[in-house]
């Protein structure tokens, strides 16, 4: 019920916000978004594709400053982990489902606060036999 009304509370904000770091991957790879917010209490990592939200997971830190992932939407492809201080979502085996923008926020005193997006791309897919951009197009569209 909280985690819902969360994802409601967020979709009008998320509407509005755009990726401003464009971030390479490679297919079957794993890649690691970090988070620049400060650790006030949970980190949420959202998903937002063809503007529908999706919550992938929440993180909160013990007292013993260890992670502790609250809830994940799929444990077999997403990870929570800390680094340097920072909180960060790992994303295993990039599949083409996983190129596009990504968020973490924190609710502090009922405000929500956004990092930057992280909009992912792969730079060539086969398709047919030839190579394309994937990802960049829809970048470059939203842009024009």
């Amino acid at each position: 019920m909280v985690l819902s009304c969360l994802i409601v509370l967020l979709i009008l904000p998320l509407k509005h916000l755009e990726a401003v770091e464009l971030k390479e991957v490679k297919l079957g790879e794993t890649v690691a978004l970090m988070c620049n917010l400060s650790f006030y209490s949970d980190i949420h990592w959202l998903k937002m594709s063809e503007g529908q939200l999706m919550a992938l997971m929440v993180t909160s830190l013990k007292h013993t400053g260890e992670l502790s992932v609250v809830w994940n939407y799929n444990e077999t492809h997403f990870e929570g982990f800390m680094e340097k201080q920072t909180n960060g979502l790992r994303i295993l085996h990039i599949s083409t489902s996983d190129l596009t923008t990504y968020y973490c926020a924190t609710l502090y005193q009922k405000r929500l606060n956004f990092d930057k997006g992280v909009q992912l791309y792969s730079k060539f897919l086969k398709k047919g036999g030839a190579s394309h951009p994937h990802g960049l197009q829809q970048i470059c569209q939203k842009r024009l």
